[in-house]
């Protein structure tokens, strides 16, 4: 756990996701959903259960290449963000790393201090990269993971479709020694 001060002197809160914070995630998920077009759903189309939720917690805390946290400020879920890597030994080393923020804490130092934590975490647990997508006119998060060192690995053209436009997402890669 870590508790870290941002923007406004607010405390942050880090940490491994509990089961008992299944519904509140829940809660959560259901509220980024009609905040931000960059995640790859939108309102109603989150369909887990607490249990299944909850199952979900279960697993990714018995594993050593996978993590899933959560960020408080005060009694409000702030920000959830996984990693979650292989377990066959040739892709083990790699993870995917996935990062919501709720829109009121945007441009506050919440995403940064979560991928500063999961980049620590991801060292500590011996990967080796790790990778992540990001839409192409997310111009906040590209400038963020840039900064944390992360570079551009390709493009998928067409991956979202949002309204009836199609957008490109930008893979992203960092190496960690």
């Amino acid at each position: 756990m870590q508790n870290i001060s941002i923007k406004n002197d607010l405390q942050l809160v880090i940490r491994e996701a509990k089961i008992e914070d299944a519904a509140t995630i829940i809660d959560y998920v259901n509220i980024i959903a009609g905040e931000s077009e960059n995640i790859s759903f939108g309102p109603g189309e989150f369909k887990m259960t607490v249990e299944e939720e909850e199952k979900f917690i279960e697993s990714t805390s018995k594993s050593k290449n996978n993590t899933f946290v959560v960020a408080f400020i005060g009694n409000e879920m702030v920000s959830l963000a996984d990693v979650h890597s292989g377990n066959r030994p040739r892709i083990r080393h790699s993870g995917e790393l996935g990062i919501t923020v709720l829109k009121k804490y945007w441009r506050m130092g919440v995403g940064l201090a979560m991928m500063q934590y999961l980049i620590d975490w991801a060292r500590d647990a011996g990967l080796r990269k790790l990778n992540l997508r990001v839409r192409e006119n997310n111009v906040g998060a590209i400038t963020l993971y840039r900064k944390l060192g992360f570079l551009d690995n390709g493009i998928i053209t067409r991956e979202f479709l949002v309204r009836g436009e199609f957008f490109s997402t930008i893979f992203m890669g960092l190496e960690i020694d």
